[in-house]
C-alpha cells in the first residue's frame, strides 16, 4: 500500500516493484511458506508439483470484490482450508462446517 499523501511515492512504488519481482517474490514465498499469488511464481515447478499446493496454484487467479463481512468470511475460509491442508478435516467436513459457519455469520442482520 502506498498512501496517497506520501512524500516518497516513487520510492514506495520502486519497493513494491522490487518485492513483487519474480526472483524476490519466489524467495519470499519459499521462505514464508505461503501460496504464491503471482502467477509467474505459482507456475514454477516446485509449486505445480507440490502435493498440497498444486490444487491452489492451478486455480484461475482473480480478485474477489469485497461484500459485507467479507474479511470475516475470508478468515473463516482460511481457518477451514488450513485444517483441511493439515489433514484435520476431510473435504466433506471442511465444506459442511465452513458453509454452516459462514451462513450463520451472513444471516446476522
Amino acid at each position: 500500500v502506498v498512501p496517497v499523501d506520501t512524500k516518497v511515492e516513487n520510492e514506495a512504488w520502486d519497493l513494491i516493484d522490487y518485492m513483487m519481482s519474480d526472483s524476490v517474490y519466489s524467495r519470499y514465498a519459499s521462505i514464508g511458506g505461503v501460496i504464491p499469488t503471482v502467477k509467474s511464481v505459482a507456475d514454477e515447478e516446485v509449486y505445480r508439483n507440490d502435493e498440497f499446493l498444486k490444487t491452489f496454484v492451478s486455480q484461475e487467479m482473480e480478485t474477489v470484490q469485497p461484500f459485507p463481512r467479507f474479511y470475516q468470511v475470508m478468515d473463516i475460509l482460511g481457518a477451514y482450508i488450513e485444517r483441511f491442508c493439515y489433514g484435520r478435516l476431510s473435504v466433506e467436513e471442511t465444506l459442511e462446517r465452513a458453509e454452516k459457519e459462514i451462513n450463520a455469520l451472513l444471516a446476522v442482520t
